[in-house]
């Protein structure tokens, strides 16, 4: 490390360096000229070897160039020894013995070699090469002159053919007359006058032509679909404007009114949550088929709140959820039922159809429960045909059960009086413990 160091620092050393890096280059050079390619053997590298073959080298080099001398010499006095005769006496002796045959051919071959621009002392071969070279120009050429020759009788035939059309348009048919501008402004005149009339005739002709009934109608359908339209907006401002009505033209005093009314909703509902409280746990409704005979099944069916989506899942884990004008969870579809349900008890007739031996029928709303909050009574059909059997319930739920029965068979004793003779109808009834005991 620290020799490779001094190297990198001190110039002398490094020019030494670089000295023995060149003779060990020429080193391996001479070695694997020597052994014609190969690899050399590996040797230990040091400076006394590195001198050695240094010196080998040399050698060898001086030596080589002395033979290389020496053959030089000899080939030199070899071609002197063997000098071949001037041209002008081998000319004098071909002409001698050729024939005149084979002088002629001598003379196209001279020639062929100045045609070809070959030199004189040129080897057999080049003028072979030269000859083939020659034909493939000549072929290229007779090729070329086909082409042309093709070409040639292409344009000769189109010219023949365009000299015909030329000959065809010469035509007097194709002339034109002598007053053919007179004629053409004689036209135009003629196509503005007539222009003229056309929007002349087509007012007359809108004016006597009846009106089609079927553009009537269209024109009345859409006219129709309009005012449609426009009266739907109407009903929905109307139903926009109803809601603000009866508040302030003052924004402070409309908003003060607002608030109470929320106050006064807020009273309305827990007075209403405190009455359900006071309710009993059940608070069915009594459905009858009355005691006609085809009427044999009575259902007694106790009403609970429905319960909302995910509340049979998850019991308890969400509370009933109210409508927007805060009527109680009781859907409304429900609150419908009802109401029909109670007109029917009402007049005491029946609110379903004949093929129908049961009517369900729903009472007002009660305080919200869930459905694992009580278990509602097991109910079984009659043996005799006179009335419900109720399994699994407190006294105070058959008691009022029983009585809703007894409303609904003397509501249907009624309504088999007033038909004498038709076929009895299952009686509705409609109502509480309270409504079925009076």
């Amino acid at each position: 490390m620290s020799g490779e160091a001094d190297w990198l620092v001190s110039p002398s050393k490094a020019r030494i360096a670089r000295a023995q890096a060149q003779d060990w280059q020429f080193v391996d050079a001479f070695l694997s000229n020597k052994y014609n390619g190969k690899r050399p053997p590996t040797f230990e590298r040091n400076e006394e070897i590195l001198e050695a073959l240094l010196a080998l080298a040399t050698l060898c080099d001086h030596a080589d160039e002395q033979r290389n001398a020496v053959e030089k010499l000899e080939r030199s006095a070899l071609q002197a020894l063997t000098r071949e005769p001037s041209g002008d006496e081998v000319y004098k002796i071909i002409n001698h013995r050729l024939s005149a045959d084979g002088t002629a051919s001598l003379q196209m071959l001279a020639q062929a070699i100045v045609v070809l621009d070959l030199p004189l002392g040129g080897q057999p071969v080049d003028l072979a090469a030269a000859a083939i070279s020659v034909q493939h120009q000549q072929f290229e050429a007779s090729q070329l002159a086909d082409r042309l020759a093709r070409q040639v009788e292409m344009q000769q035939r189109d010219t023949t053919r365009l000299q015909a059309i030329l000959r065809d348009l010469s035509d007097d048919t194709f002339h034109t007359d002598d007053d053919l501008p007179g004629k053409t402004i004689e036209w135009a005149k003629h196509a503005k006058h007539l222009k003229a009339k056309i929007g002349e005739y087509e007012e007359r002709y809108t004016a006597v032509r009846p009106q089609s009934s079927a553009t009537n109608v269209v024109d009345l359908a859409k006219h129709s679909d309009a005012l449609l339209r426009q009266q739907q907006v109407h009903k929905e401002v109307c139903t926009e404007l109803d809601t603000f009505q009866g508040l302030p033209s003052n924004i402070s005093n409309a908003r003060k009114a607002v608030e109470a009314a929320r106050d006064e909703l807020r009273k309305l509902t827990r007075e209403r949550d405190e009455l359900f409280e006071d309710l009993p746990p059940y608070f069915g409704t009594c459905v009858s088929s009355g005691v006609a005979a085809g009427a044999s099944v009575v259902l007694i069916l106790p009403l609970l709140p429905v319960p909302h989506q995910g509340e049979i899942d998850q019991p308890g884990t969400r509370e009933p959820q109210k409508n927007a004008s805060d009527d109680g969870p009781i859907p409304r579809d429900l609150r419908d039922h009802s109401s029909t349900a109670q007109s029917a008890a009402q007049k005491n007739q029946a609110a379903v159809t004949p093929n129908l031996n049961t009517t369900a029928l729903y009472s007002a709303p009660i305080k919200p429960m869930s459905l694992r909050d009580h278990s509602p009574p097991s109910i079984a059909p009659s043996k005799s045909n006179t009335g419900p059997i109720i399994l699994n319930a407190d006294p105070e739920t058959k008691a009022c059960f029983s009585a809703a029965a007894e409303g609904a068979e003397e509501a249907a004793s009624e309504a088999e009086a007033e038909n004498a003779g038709a076929r009895p109808e299952p009686a509705v009834v409609f109502g509480g413990c309270d409504e079925a005991e009076s």
